[in-house]
């Protein structure tokens, strides 16, 4: 019989040259679920944290490693969330020490580090490594849409909590996702052509409740005035501020604010149309044709505001 050892060394390496081997992925799950503490001869908590942190590393050094196959693999991703699913304490202890390890080193891993503070070491980390990966390899849809999933475990852990600590878990959920808007916020506005990061900070903008408009809308104000200022011409901040604009989140302006909030935005459509259409291109027309339909949303959410207008948060 094959030891358990070897079969870790093997499925590394064969994860390492095919990050879509299953048979590897799914023997190292086996290897992990034998870990559990109701399983006989199963090893003590610490020696359980220890395995779990290596694994972590692994695919932490797969994930952000500068090999495009590896950074966009469904099948590592998903190898990550079932590990987070399913030792979703141990992960959190993991990453708590690693939290502390670097910040007693006083060394920043990513540049966007100082935008993490304010919400778990688990979802720090996890954004860290989304991140990174979306860097290597830009559109990560692979990355984000783990992101997403991610964000869904954590709030579930969240929400899960007993009634006498329903306030405090409430509270660490809410500065989660202000957190991570935040950093995501920071990180597209790094890569603005990066269309999937601008699609997770839009569905993070829908996920926030509590501090939801006040958020989203500080983040549609800032991003405009930068499109504006830089000249943003791609379609991923246009798609963005066209996406969160349709969102009822922008309650907490005047309506005079909202109105010339939205003509600003649909100001922006002119200068890429206009630039496209000097370069040619088989484009022209769909876009063309996209910026009549931007417009008439401008437009009808507009009129939004004004018949909600009554909902005004002064």
């Amino acid at each position: 019989m094959i030891r358990s050892q070897t079969i870790h060394k093997a499925t590394r390496i064969m994860l390492l040259t095919d990050p879509e081997n299953l048979s590897a992925a799914n023997a190292r799950k086996r290897r992990l679920l034998a870990l559990a503490p109701t399983r006989p001869g199963s090893p003590d908590a610490s020696s359980r944290d220890g395995i779990i942190e290596q694994e972590l590393h692994l695919l932490d050094t797969l994930l952000n490693s500068p090999l495009r196959r590896h950074t966009k693999s469904p099948t590592l991703w998903s190898h990550r969330r079932w590990l987070v699913t399913t030792f979703y304490d141990e992960v959190a202890r993991a990453s708590a020490a690693q939290a502390e390890q670097r910040q007693e080193r006083k060394t920043a891993q990513f540049p966007a580090a100082p935008h993490t503070a304010g919400f778990t070491s688990l979802l720090r980390r996890e954004l860290l490594v989304v991140a990174r990966a979306g860097s290597l390899h830009p559109a990560n849809y692979t990355a984000w849409d783990y992101a997403r999933k991610l964000l869904r475990i954590v709030q579930s852990r969240s929400g899960g909590s007993s009634s006498s600590s329903n306030t405090a878990a409430a509270g660490a959920a809410a500065a989660d996702v202000d957190g991570a808007v935040a950093f995501v916020h920071a990180w597209c506005r790094a890569h603005v052509s990066d269309v999937s990061g601008w699609a997770f900070l839009a569905h993070l903008l829908r996920a926030a409740r509590s501090s939801g408009p006040k958020v989203a809308a500080q983040v549609l104000l800032i991003t405009v005035d930068e499109a504006e200022r830089y000249r943003y011409a791609g379609a991923a901040v246009w798609s963005f501020l066209r996406t969160a604009a349709a969102q009822p989140s922008l309650l907490c302006l005047t309506v005079e604010q909202r109105r010339a909030l939205l003509e600003r935005i649909g100001g922006l459509a002119a200068p890429a149309t206009t630039e496209v259409c000097l370069e040619g291109g088989d484009g022209v027309g769909v876009l063309l044709s996209q910026t009549r339909q931007f417009r008439l949303a401008v437009q009808s959410n507009t009129a939004w505001t004004e018949r909600f207008a009554q909902w005004e948060v002064r």
